[in-house]
């Protein structure tokens, strides 16, 4: 592609991002979340950030009203995305747009095993769901057991990988089977859509998505040789940093070989040292934030210097998704009375 055609193609989207960009919590304010004393003295923030029309409407105020208004912004940020991008990268964020669609999968999976379900709140988050799976949204609220809301997603995409999910969640009895499961099918989905992108584009979404496969592939190897099931179901194929070192970290006998054969990938110095530092009660937590934290540099690099390409759009999405998650993180962490140090150790 010619550089003319890239700076018609990407001349308004990234004015646009470059606006929305200038709205992303800056390190101080998010610092001063964190030291909230509660979680309504945390909500007088949000009168300083682009959440503050959401947080308006809110008619209580906890962790699950806080969570729903962040989500809302989000997925209203991915449809302004969807209507100032070049057509040549619909696919792939429409793609992207999925994974608020599995979070909640994941979280109605968990809840009816736990029996937990809010009802209610279900209906509240049905925006981040597909028109495919809000016609049997009233189905799988009624279902009365895990087999039957596995049921009742037989005629969508997911049934496959959620009747794959549910056996090794039988195996194991681990309801993070139906999140590993869930993981591989949406990035082995996000992997395949950028198999039409060409030239500039075609390398920098092929580098980002790979990294983001890569380091899902990097947790279900780690957290196998915790929860013993069997990983090979579970790995998402691609052709990326970890071609030749998927088979051997299977092989291996426990973490420690596996980091040993990861010192030699470009994320092994972030891998061992964050063993080094990892908790005894969660030992992968570092280990998950820390390659998390890499991929958010990777975002960033995508803002700075030459700004017509993908990258751009896919830097602004990947940075505004990791606030949102870090906002939840705090919430949840005041809620649960952390002091400001532990809850700056879970941001990413």
């Amino acid at each position: 592609m010619s550089t003319f055609t890239e700076v018609i193609n990407y001349a308004y989207p990234n004015a646009r991002i470059k606006a929305m960009q200038s709205f992303l919590i800056p390190e101080k304010l998010l610092r001063a979340m964190t030291e909230a004393r509660s979680v309504e003295n945390l909500i007088s923030h949000f009168e300083q950030t682009s959440y503050r029309d959401e947080f308006r409407e809110l008619e209580s105020i906890d962790s699950i009203t806080i969570e729903r208004a962040l989500l809302k912004n989000l997925v209203s940020t991915y449809e302004k995305m969807l209507k100032i991008s070049p057509e040549k990268a619909i696919p792939v964020l429409n793609c992207i747009s999925r994974e608020y669609e599995i979070m909640l999968i994941k979280d109605i999976l968990t809840a009816k095993i736990e029996s937990d379900v809010d009802e209610n709140e279900l209906k509240e988050r049905s925006f981040m769901l597909s028109d495919k799976i809000k016609v049997i949204l009233p189905r799988i609220i009624e279902a009365r057991s895990i087999e039957e809301t596995i049921n009742s997603f037989n005629r969508t995409e997911y049934r496959d990988v959620l009747k794959r999910g549910y056996e090794s969640y039988l195996e194991t009895n681990n309801t993070m089977s139906f999140s590993i499961a869930l993981d591989e099918y949406y990035f082995s989905q996000l992997w395949r859509s950028t198999k039409n992108i060409k030239d500039r584009d075609g390398e920098i979404t092929h580098k980002f998505i790979g990294i983001q496969c890569d380091v899902i592939n990097i947790m279900t190897l780690l957290r196998s040789k915790f929860q013993k099931f069997d990983v090979k179901k579970f790995i998402i194929p691609l052709d990326y940093n970890l071609k030749h070192y998927i088979d051997p970290c299977i092989k291996a006998e426990n973490i420690t070989e596996i980091v040993s054969i990861l010192g030699k990938t470009p994320y092994g110095k972030i891998i061992s040292d964050s063993i080094t530092e990892a908790d005894k009660k969660n030992p992968l937590l570092k280990v998950e934030l820390n390659l998390k934290r890499y991929i958010a540099k990777v975002a960033k690099s995508y803002l700075v210097g030459y700004p017509f390409h993908i990258g751009t759009i896919l830097g602004f999405l990947r940075l505004k998704e990791i606030e949102i998650k870090n906002l939840r993180a705090i919430t949840v962490c005041i809620e649960n009375e952390l002091n400001p140090d532990e809850i700056r150790d879970m941001l990413v």
